[in-house]
């Protein structure tokens, strides 16, 4: 998929650098998250579905009585690698996803609207999108992802 060639040529990037640098291992990128995350719906805190809740699901579901609309704020500073504004995003409908130039990326799906663009980095805490039910939802939520190097990880270990 594009999110593990994503990663691949990042990690030959970081090799170039460091073979061109005499070995030193200071990052390619100009963005660079804290390692610490914020809950990404600030006022919205109920959890509907966790972690691999009976069908696998990587990642937390988060929602709660007049959830649609509320903001959606980046979890991290870092760089907003993809986003989708189509409706239906292969399942996940209008989403975000952001680098933090760690390792750790994050991705916000479902979402009514999204107000960040590719490329544009973002501050920890900055509006990014707001919660919805596009794609395959089933009622106003935020799908939230952590992944580190490309692999789903569970998100409640932050928090």
């Amino acid at each position: 998929a594009w999110y593990a060639e994503y990663y691949r040529k990042l990690e030959e990037e970081r090799k170039k650098q460091q073979q061109s640098s005499g070995g030193s291992t200071t990052p390619s990128v100009n963005y660079r998250g804290t390692g610490n995350f914020t809950w990404p719906t600030p006022g919205v805190t109920k959890i509907t579905s966790y972690w691999g809740d009976g069908r696998n699901h990587q990642a937390l579901d988060i929602a709660g009585r007049g959830a649609y609309g509320k903001a959606i704020v980046a979890s991290d500073g870092g760089k907003v690698i993809r986003i989708n504004t189509s409706g239906w995003g292969g399942g996940y409908g209008n989403y975000v996803m952001i680098d933090h130039g760690n390792g750790y990326s994050t991705m916000y799906a479902h979402c009514s609207r999204v107000t960040v663009s590719t490329g544009q980095t973002v501050s920890k805490g900055q509006t990014i999108a707001y919660i919805g039910s596009t794609g395959d939802s089933s009622g106003p939520h935020l799908h939230f992802e952590v992944r580190k190097n490309g692999v789903k990880i569970n998100p409640l270990q932050f928090f």
